[in-house]
């Protein structure tokens, strides 16, 4: 499996059978306002904020230092026809790496626009906003542990209609750095379950599950989307110099591990960043 999974990859990135160099033309280029603010940090695609039938995009910059003080945050809405600003959202505090995580691939509130969900691991809270109007919608305090590094909104996974979320805290710890992802019910803002990484000991103390996510689509065929969760720093015991890293598959309906797949070398950090590619080879799953 793994070995076809890494054909895959490199398949799509058109590494295999490519018979010269690609060539991409540039489109345009967008700045950030000052040097530092973490600008692109991360960038998503929003769907049609605007209107015009086009998709637009977000760039966070968590480090932004707004009215209220450093580490702010803000986030930034262009339009995908011609580049120009749609909008701005800064974070609701300072101090807080509002934008760390960031997600806009689902419309909670079903008007017809994708709504935006933000992580802000430093001051400990996710936000969701309405995409239409840029409002707050709500907001949720977390347990620490770098809650929000990565947020992501995926399928139902609760049975009500609505599409749900996914909140890491990749710093989690009972036993080093174990990492933990909750699964929120978008209605109740309640977690669906929760899923805790390995803690235990050098050479890395903990494998900090959720160093990044995505949802795959529906991987075991039972109706649900399910999702990858990085684990960069997961380890081999000692004398493995560590940080192979880890990627696992987890069921939506309940978050068991479907599968994983895990960093060859030292220093690999394999699940640093994942995402799905859909189905590749043809068999009807992600």
């Amino acid at each position: 499996m793994m070995k076809r999974w890494w054909w895959a990859v490199l398949a799509a990135a058109g590494l295999l059978g490519s018979s010269g160099p690609v060539h991409a033309q540039l489109i345009r280029t967008y700045t950030g306002e000052t040097v530092g603010d973490g600008f692109g940090f991360r960038v998503v695609n929003a769907g049609d904020l605007d209107g015009d039938a086009v998709e637009d995009l977000i760039v966070s910059a968590f480090l932004h230092t707004g009215p209220l003080g450093s580490d702010q945050g803000k986030l930034y809405l262009y339009a995908g026809a011609d580049g120009s600003l749609i909008d701005t959202i800064d974070g609701p505090e300072a101090s807080s790496w509002f934008g760390t995580g960031l997600s806009a691939s689902r419309d909670i509130n079903f008007d017809g626009v994708h709504d935006i969900f933000v992580g802000a691991p430093l001051g400990n809270h996710v936000y969701l906003y309405d995409g239409a109007t840029r409002t707050l919608l709500a907001s949720a305090p977390g347990e620490g542990g770098g809650v929000g590094f990565d947020v992501e909104m995926i399928g139902d996974l609760d049975g009500d209609a609505i599409p749900d979320g996914l909140v890491s805290a990749p710093n989690y710890g009972t036993t080093g750095n174990n990492g933990r992802i909750y699964a929120p019910s978008t209605a109740t803002a309640l977690p669906i379950y929760t899923i805790t990484g390995a803690g235990g000991g050098p050479p890395s103390y903990g494998e900090s599950l959720g160093t990044d996510m995505a949802p795959i689509g529906d991987v075991d065929g039972d109706g649900v989307e399910d999702f990858v969760a990085g684990a960069a720093a997961y380890s081999l015991p000692l004398p493995s110099d560590g940080y192979e890293g880890r990627a696992y598959i987890y069921s939506g309906v309940d978050g068991t591990q479907i599968t994983f797949f895990q960093g060859s070398d030292s220093y690999t950090y394999l699940g640093s960043a994942v995402a799905g590619l859909g189905d590749l080879q043809g068999d009807g799953y992600a």
